[in-house]
């Protein structure tokens, strides 16, 4: 059951850094204009990222132990939620609550307008990851077990307990529906499991450890990230694969904009790469941390993207008019798109020097893209 606690946290303020507008750059680099803020201030990495449901409160959890509550529109000094162990994970509910994990084995709820834990949950193996669902009624958590445990928030009941893996699970994500909950542990494939049936889907295509999964707002496609330098989208119901997006390092994390339109992936080689669904596309690179880029969100209302990495730093970006402008975006050595084996061909709209892969079969490449294999990686039936 949940332990109520009472502990106050004290504010800390600090300094956000307002950058002045810029002339509109080319789409290959796009960090000059759109780059709102930077708020320095955790002492090692980042570890994840969120928005509050009013799209302007960012919750940033790291190694330091703690998560840092930001107002960056306006500037406003951040507050601390500390714990007794770094946090890797936290989500935000629809009431406005925000749970995290501490690697010390406890889920934590607080509010956010008054800094103060609400409760924890004890577990019995160290937490990786959690997830929560649409209605935040259930959360999912993944262990260095390899166990999935799906507990009620408010009651702390035990409700589900799925053996996904020997190793620790590394994500996991529900479906906007609640049926289907998809998981990534350190060795095995990703898994999609059926909550209401006793059935899971494994989806083999990833090389080596898998960080990130996550679904569209609509639960069509389910988006994956790795160390084998690719995003990867299925079908969010069969499984089936569609397409890749390639970083020239890992992928650490990867988010989707509410409106299913926007996909930002973070990597090892100290990017953000931003991408069109549809059509297939790559629109640009933001860049300005100091190494690896470790977390990634968007808020509610897509305009606004977060970044957080091995710098200790938070940068707030806009995206604010970039799919409705997006031209042909210009070359870039670091991304390419590529269509997975055994799904659909993407029509992409990529530079010369990107490479298009057709399935076998299917349509010619887009006239003057390089025609190059396709990934060797499947995904189940």
């Amino acid at each position: 059951m949940i332990k109520p606690i009472h502990k106050l946290l004290t504010p800390l303020a600090v300094t956000g850094l307002l950058l002045p507008a810029a002339p509109a750059p080319s789409h290959a680099d796009l960090q000059d204009v759109r780059l709102l803020r930077v708020l320095p201030g955790h002492n090692g990495a980042v570890t994840a990222l969120a928005f509050g449901p009013d799209g302007n409160l960012v919750a940033s959890a790291g190694q330091d132990e703690l998560v840092r509550l930001w107002r960056p529109e306006p500037d406003t000094p951040a507050r601390e939620l500390r714990h007794p162990a770094g946090v890797p994970a936290i989500a935000f509910h629809p009431d406005g609550r925000l749970v995290t994990l501490s690697r010390d084995s406890h889920l934590w709820a607080w509010d956010p307008a008054v800094p103060r834990c609400l409760g924890h949950m004890p577990d019995v193996a160290p937490f990786r990851c959690l997830a929560l669902d649409r209605e935040g009624r259930r959360v999912a958590t993944g262990a260095e077990d390899g166990r999935i445990r799906i507990h009620d928030l408010d009651r702390g009941d035990l409700l589900q307990v799925r053996d996904a893996d020997e190793a620790p699970t590394m994500s996991v994500a529900f479906a906007p529906d609640g049926r289907r909950l998809a998981s990534a542990g350190r060795l095995g494939p990703i898994t999609l499991w059926e909550l209401e049936a006793d059935a899971s889907l494994a989806l083999a295509g990833h090389v080596g450890v898998v960080h990130r999964v996550t679904f569209t707002a609509d639960g069509e496609a389910l988006l994956t990230g790795g160390v084998d330098g690719t995003a990867r989208e299925w079908d969010g119901r069969t499984g089936e694969p569609r397409h890749s997006f390639t970083h020239r390092g890992g992928v650490r994390d990867l988010a989707v904009s509410p409106d299913c339109r926007m996909v930002a992936t973070a990597g090892e080689d100290g990017v953000v790469q931003l991408w069109s669904r549809t059509p297939v596309a790559h629109l640009g690179t933001l860049r300005g941390h100091a190494g690896a880029v470790t977390a990634v969100a968007f808020n509610p209302t897509g305009l606004r993207l977060a970044t957080g990495g091995l710098d200790g730093t938070v940068r707030v970006w806009s995206t604010d008019g970039l799919l409705p402008e997006a031209p042909a975006p210009t070359a870039s050595a670091s991304a390419s798109v590529t269509p997975l084996p055994g799904g659909p061909a993407p029509t992409p709209t990529v530079p010369a020097s990107a490479s298009v892969a057709p399935l076998p079969g299917g349509p010619a490449p887009t006239a003057g893209a390089e025609a190059t294999p396709a990934a060797s990686g499947t995904g189940a039936p």
